[in-house]
């Protein structure tokens, strides 16, 4: 049984393929199988995650119609061995050559039942931001004002198979579901303070605007039962003002972008220093 299990879903992105396939043909820590759930691609995408042979190793490729980005991931849940689940889809990338390695330490050794570590944001193979949730705190997930950083995640597989599923029918936000359900009922996550993956930007779910998590995780608790203060009215109410607070902080950030821009306050002016 390998240790980890890496879960891609592709369909029709051979470049993004050929991204996640070298970042992992490349790691010194090797005790890993790949899986890959491809949508029935019609580019090169399945000759290219074909193409790698890898000795005393499993891979699986199956690429076939499915119903969606979710229903492939939980198809990979289906077809994996390993202890441990990491969904990386194609266009994502391990950090560096010796991630797996230094995970290793940690998935071996730790009681929890999932770790939590960094994304580095990329434009094509060009990192310009980071990613990460520390110190994870299930309130805030539970709220949406915070993301957490799924393709910088690892679950326990038999935890995840037990019970936990990724929602089908729920848009881009279903791996934060699966995040908040998981952490509901499997506890904390052992926090690994380094950068796991890149993460490809151009994907759907990370187009959505900030305010839109807000709105979603009022619809996330409602399926869960789990109000704030046991109460729709009152979550309903500091749904709305988490949402003010934070289209009006976008607002006056960009307001006081444009005055910068203009000339009307700089870094030394007395308006900005006071």
């Amino acid at each position: 049984m390998p240790l980890i299990s890496i879960i891609t879903v592709n369909l029709n992105n051979e470049v993004g393929i050929k991204r996640t396939l070298d970042s992992l043909i490349h790691q010194k820590f090797q005790d890993f199988e790949w899986i890959v759930i491809d949508g029935g691609s019609t580019d090169n995408s399945v000759k290219i995650a074909d193409s790698w042979k890898p000795i005393n190793k499993r891979k699986v490729l199956v690429s076939e119609k499915d119903d969606g980005i979710y229903s492939a991931m939980n198809r990979g849940m289906q077809e994996s061995q390993g202890q441990w689940l990491l969904f990386l889809n194609s266009g994502d990338s391990i950090a560096t050559d010796k991630v797996l390695g230094n995970l290793h330490r940690i998935l071996t050794t730790t009681n929890r039942n999932w770790v939590l570590g960094a994304n580095r944001l990329t434009l094509g193979d060009k990192p310009f931001s980071i990613q990460h949730s520390f110190p994870f705190g299930l309130g805030s997930l539970a709220m949406g004002y915070r993301v957490i950083p799924h393709q910088a995640s690892l679950f326990r597989s038999e935890k995840c198979k037990d019970s936990i599923r990724y929602l089908e029918n729920v848009g881009t936000e279903a791996d934060q579901e699966f995040i908040y359900n998981f952490a509901r009922k499997h506890g904390e996550p052992e926090e690994f303070i380094e950068f796991i993956t890149d993460f490809e930007i151009n994907g759907k779910g990370s187009q959505n605007n900030p305010g839109h998590f807000v709105l979603f995780a009022r619809k996330m608790r409602a399926r869960s039962g789990n109000y704030l203060l046991n109460s729709s009215s009152l979550d309903f109410i500091a749904t709305c003002v988490l949402f003010t607070r934070i289209k009006l902080r976008i607002q006056l950030n960009k307001f006081l972008t444009d005055l910068k821009i203009r000339g009307f306050y700089s870094s030394n002016s007395r308006l900005y220093s006071e």
